[in-house]
């Protein structure tokens, strides 16, 4: 309708909570802001490269950025601690990815991870899947509105694929277009061009 959108934030969004519905079973809610926003301070303060990181001093020098780190650690470990000591005192095994942590084994016969271990791999999957995953996207939607006629094949093959149902995963090999489209704004556009 003529609205201005941002659609970085909406894909970063969006892939959020595809990530916490494959890690968890469900989405976040109300917390998913809190790990969107914890996750922004880490890419804000870390991505960025100077003098102090080149001598280790980062993490040893009081300031400002060192503090909001700190304050958006303990806010991530709040909700990612309390979603996985929830799902520890369940019991109950579920078909994602948290689950498969917690049963996960050690190379040392009968050990698990340990509580913290798993909330590390549940924070980097979040932090690497859902930013990437969101550049990905947002550039496939910028090409697609500078091509039309590429837009218009992609609805096509979602319409004929699909119908008005939503995509599940026997569906991929099917939709090849989608994938090509997805690929190509990769190939242009890499969602890690750099790592410092």
């Amino acid at each position: 309708d003529g609205a201005e959108i941002d659609v970085g934030a909406d894909m970063a969004g969006l892939a959020i909570d595809v990530i916490c519905r494959s890690m968890f079973s469900h989405d976040l809610g109300e917390r998913a802001r809190i790990v969107w926003d914890s996750f922004s301070v880490y890419q804000d303060v870390l991505g960025r490269f100077g003098a102090a990181d080149l001598l280790d001093l980062r993490r040893h020098l009081p300031n400002l950025p060192n503090r909001s780190v700190t304050r958006a650690t303990a806010a991530l470990d709040s909700v990612l601690n309390d979603v996985i000591a929830r799902r520890i005192a369940e019991h109950t095994p579920r078909n994602d990815l948290l689950s498969m942590l917690l049963a996960a084994r050690d190379a040392e016969p009968g050990k698990h991870l340990t509580d913290r271990q798993i909330r590390d791999e549940v924070a980097v999957i979040i932090l690497a899947g859902h930013e990437t995953t969101a550049n990905a996207l947002t550039w496939s939607w910028f090409l697609l509105s500078e091509f039309p006629d590429k837009l218009a094949a992609l609805h096509e093959e979602l319409k004929r694929v699909l119908g008005d149902r939503p995509p599940d995963f026997g569906d991929l090999g099917a939709l090849n277009y989608t994938r090509a489209v997805f690929l190509e704004a990769m190939r242009l556009y890499p969602p890690i061009h750099t790592f410092s």
